[in-house]
């Protein structure tokens, strides 16, 4: 049905941005809370520079069938939204969860073993970017947040994360002296103190990814 109504992604199989738009449109409703994440293939034009693009457009299709794969585990809605890019939508959980649905993503496409040299040990890894959508804000509004907190992610040599909506690190690119990115999920939560908020922002971060919420 959504391949008949052109929903559906040509290359990867997945739900395409169309697909996202009648989402958003029709955004159900939940108890709990909804997190909105988007995923970005780390130095994705290296892989296509160096491997081709026919194993470029493999390495999109088996990443995509990570994130949509762990996305659908979880009850959520996942698309490809252009390019490199991913959306998932998490509904009725919380932040610690949602990070470690991000998480699992990160490691099936890291177990996938394929071949990125600008990656970390010459594997394709991914960065990504997620905010929990507010009462008082669209989807959209929601969307945008956690790609600034993409980009925060992918920032060049950053050896911190910046307050942004929350985040998971992407690997360092090979030979730059960059801090541990392993993600380990402790529950440490601390508030940053070198990089006070935004007035009007509370910050919490837990082990590799920091937080805002919209108050």
């Amino acid at each position: 049905k959504l391949a008949a109504a052109g929903m559906t992604d040509g290359l990867t199989g997945i739900p395409n941005r169309n697909a996202m738009d009648k989402y958003f449109t029709d955004f159900p409703e939940c108890e709990g809370g909804y997190f909105i994440a988007i995923s970005d293939l780390d130095f994705f034009k290296v892989c296509n520079d160096t491997e081709g693009h026919v194993a470029g457009d493999e390495t999109l299709k088996r990443a995509a069938k990570c994130i949509y794969d762990v996305t659908i585990e979880k009850n959520g809605f996942c698309t490809r939204f252009g390019g490199d890019e991913f959306i998932s939508i998490f509904l009725d959980t919380d932040q610690e969860t949602a990070y470690s649905y991000l998480d699992e993503i990160r490691t099936r496409i890291e177990k996938e073993g394929l071949k990125n040299k600008a990656c970390s040990k010459g594997v394709q890894t991914i960065s990504a970017g997620y905010a929990e959508k507010q009462k008082d804000e669209s989807p959209s509004e929601a969307l945008k947040r956690a790609e600034k907190a993409l980009y925060r992610a992918k920032e060049d040599g950053a050896r911190e994360v910046p307050p942004m909506e929350g985040n998971v690190k992407r690997g360092p690119r090979v030979g730059r002296p960059v801090a541990q990115d392993t993600l380990t999920g402790e529950a440490a939560a601390t508030v940053e103190e070198t990089k006070p908020a935004p007035v009007g922002k509370s910050v919490g971060t837990i082990d590799d990814f920091t937080m805002e919420k919209k108050i």
